[in-house]
């Protein structure tokens, strides 16, 4: 009852040992390639990972956070640092605000007369010519105590080609009252 193909021998269990043997071997091959292949990605992974972080943290540099110089801000713009919210309103004095400036006064302190010494258009003297009209601009200012006003008055004279020729203001008369030079500065 015995069946003879049913127990191995042992040279048929020598050949299946030595097939797996021969295909541990090749396993165990292709193992050490994958190994391989991993070291070599986790190193290429590695210096992707630094070459990145450098990249972001040029990325993440502008004008504002490092030395360089607005123009390399690319297309970004920074965010603006104030926390202000807009209000809707254009900068400086509203429309329809009457504004705040000095009155003039009736009696200033000096009033100096600037008259026009010759034509604007065609070059004559005009000293001698008839006084057509006169504006005025005062000017406040502080003195060393009490505050002093002066009154620049440029006469307009009618030159014998008839044209009309005023005297210019000194520069700091830019209006018909205003603040002189001494005043801007203490607000400054």
């Amino acid at each position: 009852m015995s069946d003879s193909s049913a127990v191995p021998t042992v040279g048929s269990l020598l050949a299946r040992l030595e097939e797996s043997d021969a295909r541990i071997g090749s396993l165990l091959a292709r193992l050490e390639e994958s190994d391989a292949l991993i070291t070599a990605l986790k190193t290429g992974v590695g210096s992707l990972r630094s070459t990145v972080a450098t990249l972001d943290g040029r990325l993440k540099k502008n004008s504002q956070n490092s030395s360089k110089p607005p123009s390399t801000d690319a297309f970004t713009k920074p965010p603006p640092r104030s926390l202000r919210r807009p209000s809707g309103r254009s900068p400086g004095k509203q429309s329809g605000d009457p504004g705040m400036r000095p009155e003039p006064v009736d009696t200033p302190d000096v009033v100096p007369i600037h008259e026009p010494d010759r034509c604007g258009r065609c070059g004559l003297d005009v000293s001698q010519g008839p006084v057509t009209g006169e504006r005025f601009r005062q000017v406040f200012d502080l003195p060393a105590i009490r505050l002093h006003i002066t009154e620049h008055r440029a006469r307009t004279r009618q030159c014998s080609c008839g044209h009309q020729c005023e005297a210019p203001f000194p520069a700091e008369a830019t209006a018909t009252t205003c603040y002189g030079p001494r005043i801007q500065g203490l607000g400054a």
